[in-house]
């Protein structure tokens, strides 16, 4: 089980040793693992996911930078292999991981940035390669947590400040968010503007 701190630039690794405990394994430093990418938001750890192909890298997303991770043959964190910046004015504030016709894509959602941003991640290596940055038409809604339907093309997003559910198609050749999006209301509108912080969305 891996671990982000929010107050540290910090990311750990934990055994799972029973079914009402854990066991810390190993953490590892993120602060000079992007140089050059950290703004306003500082540099902690925000949220990881582990590939589900060998060799199991843990991609993680710190605020204006994502980075790749290593582990060892028990699953421990090792050490970053690759990183690739956002904007300077990027919050990314969840991940989504799909493969598509044996090509693993990650899914960032920028809170700050309002864009929806598309990787290629080789699994062999960790290296990500960008494939898209897609702005929001709206601006201020703030996409903050993401989910990739497992099966069908799209990629749903639930903004914070428009509290809506955000569909995007994806692009049938590359795999990344395309252009044009379906807005479902979460709230009616004489409701706060605001989502609430504990709001995610998750595909069954």
């Amino acid at each position: 089980m891996y671990g982000s701190s929010l107050d540290e630039a910090r990311i750990a690794s934990y055994r799972v040793a029973s079914a009402t405990s854990v066991e810390l394994v190993k953490s590892i430093s993120v602060d000079s693992a992007c140089p050059g990418t950290a703004n306003a938001y500082g540099m902690t750890s925000g949220f990881n996911l582990a590939l589900d192909t060998a060799p199991y890298y843990v991609v993680d997303a710190s605020w204006s930078c994502g980075m790749s991770i290593s582990v060892d043959k028990t699953g421990a964190l090792d050490r970053v292999v690759d990183f690739w910046p956002y904007t300077d004015n990027s919050r990314v504030h969840g991940l989504a991981l799909r493969t598509v016709a044996g090509k693993t894509l990650l899914y960032s959602a920028d809170v700050t940035g309002d864009m929806v941003w598309t990787h290629s991640v080789n699994t062999m290596t960790g290296e990500a390669t960008e494939l898209s940055r897609y702005k929001l038409p709206r601006a201020g809604v703030g996409p903050r947590h993401i989910a990739a339907h497992p099966t069908g093309p799209y990629v749903y997003v639930l903004t914070e400040s428009g509290n809506t559910i955000e569909l995007f198609p994806l692009d049938s050749n590359s795999g990344a968010v395309a252009a044009d999006i379906t807005s479902y209301k979460l709230v009616p509108d004489a409701m706060p503007s605001r989502a609430p912080r504990g709001l995610k969305v998750t595909l069954a």
